[in-house]
Order: C-alpha cells, then structure tokens, then sequence
C-alpha cells in the first residue's frame, strides 16, 4: 500500500471519528473546558494509582501522558471525551455560565468604543418605522417597505458573496472575507477571524437590500458606523412581509431551539413554504414583557 493510500486511509478514519456539529464555530466552549479538566484529573489519577501500586516514576508519568494525549485528541475531533456532555452541561451548569460562552464574536471594531445608538428610535428617526394606523405598535413605513421589499424580489441568494458583502460593512478588499454556510447558517470571517453571522442567506439579501434602500432614503444612514447600521438592519429583518428566498409569506413565532450549550426560547420570522429563517432573537424576560 503506498503513502498516499495509507493518508487517505488515516483521513478517512479521523473523518468517521470526527462530529462536526460539535467542533469548529459549532464547539460548545463550556464542554471543552470541562472535558479538558476531567481528562487532565483522569490522568493524574491513573499515573497516581500506578506509583502507589509500585510503578516505576516514568511508567506512570508516560501512561499520564498518554491519557491526555489521547483525551485531547477526542476532544479536539469531537468535542467532547465524556459521552453525554453536552446534555449534562446544559442541564447541570449554570445559565449565566452557558450564557457567557455564547457571547457574539467581537467585530473588528470594539463596540466599548463607539456610540451604540438605540436601534428602535434609529429606525423611527430614518422614516423606516412609523405608529401603526389600527394598533399601538410600529409598523413599516409603506413608503420604504414598498421599495425594500422591491429590492429584494429583484436580488437572488446565489448573488450573495464575499463582495456583494464587503459592500455592506465597508470592507475595501473583499478577499479579506470568507463566507461559509453551517447548515441554514451563514458565518463571515474577516482575516480569518469570525465577524459576523446570519440565519440564513436569505437574512443577507434582506439586509443588502435594505442597505440599499436606505443609502437612498436618508441622507444620513451612509455615515452611521457600520456596527450600527449592522444592529439597524438586523432589526429591520423582523418587519420583513415577504421571504427573500422564495417570496412568500413569512410567520412571527415563539420557539425553543437548541443551541451549542443550552436550549433558548427565541421569536423568529420564517418563510412559510422553503423554511429559510430570516430573523431570530433571544426571548428575554425584558423582552418578553414588551411583547
């Protein structure tokens, strides 16, 4: 058997051992710390009990090191070592800790450093949300809403890329970004480093479009920092009244989803016949008292 059968034979088997909905952007950080702890204790363990049972210095030192070599090895192909942890971690640790490790990526601009505007009164002040004529809510102002829902029925999934996107967060070079789906998900990378992510591709036409409009609509959305605009558009996708990916209606639902660590409760808006999400948000209790 020559080398390069043997590799494809050794990739193959790591592919098989490998679970990717626990590894990479979808690692759950929590499991991977407690992993690391229990396979580090198990090593001292064992190594302990073999210089007690008599076992030479290095025999027990080496076996330790074998364990964790092992050990960090399964952890790293699939993100866990102890069957299970997953579901324990998120019946057994603490919210706010699961919570924590589910923070959002930093975005290449550090928000403690700029004014984060209040998105509500932004869209009001932009002519985007107005009162809603029968009930005590916003709704879209029909003038925008007829022009962004045009957009989009005009844009198509498959335009989205690494430039049609560098438009949208003023990034001059669009080899500098990497899009990558999981899933529905959608992942950009700026550099290498995770920067932002959607429900969908859909959701990224709805903000393309949207972006658009407004460049258009008020004089001074071009200028608004790209992390706002980025909050204003996000939300602006849960007034959307037609899917971008097929065009069709949408539902407003309430939903438990699963999570790398826990399961939430989320509002979401969803396409009523391909499925495509196009918005999601974490139901707060805050939030839930607003609704």
């Amino acid at each position: 058997m020559g080398s390069s059968s043997l590799l494809n034979v050794g990739g193959s088997i790591v592919d098989r051992f490998r679970q990717p909905e626990y590894v990479g952007d979808n690692r759950c950080v929590p499991c991977t710390i407690v992993n690391g702890v229990l396979t580090v204790s198990l090593a001292v363990a064992i190594a302990l009990g073999l210089l007690f049972g008599g076992s030479t210095l290095a025999s027990a030192v080496g076996l330790g090191f074998v364990v964790v070599l092992v050990g960090s090895m399964a952890i790293y192909l699939r993100g866990y070592l102890i069957p299970y942890t997953p579901t324990l971690t998120k019946r057994y640790l603490p919210e706010p800790v699961l919570a924590w490790f589910e923070k959002t990526p930093s975005t290449p601009s550090d928000a403690d450093e700029i004014e984060l505007l209040d998105v509500e009164d932004s869209l009001q002040r932009l002519g985007v949300l107005s009162a809603c004529p029968r009930v005590d809510d916003l709704c879209l102002e029909p003038s925008f809403g007829r022009e962004w829902h045009a957009r989009i029925e005009t844009m198509d999934e498959r335009q989205v890329d690494e430039t049609t996107i560098a438009s949208l967060l003023d990034v001059e070079d669009p080899d500098r970004l990497s899009l990558s789906t999981y899933g529905e998900a959608a992942v950009l990378r700026i550099d290498g480093h995770q920067a932002g992510q959607w429900e969908s591709t859909a959701a990224i036409v709805a903000d393309i479009a949207a972006d658009r409009t407004l460049s258009g609509f008020h004089e001074s959305w071009s200028s608004m920092h790209v992390l706002n605009r980025s909050r204003i558009l996000n939300a602006l996708r849960m007034f959307v009244e037609q899917c971008p990916a097929c065009g069709q209606s949408v539902t407003v639902e309430q939903e438990a989803v699963e999570s790398c660590c826990r399961t939430v409760d989320v509002a979401a808006v969803s396409c009523d016949v391909c499925g495509a999400r196009v918005f999601e948000v974490e139901l707060t209790s805050e939030l839930q008292a607003s609704l």
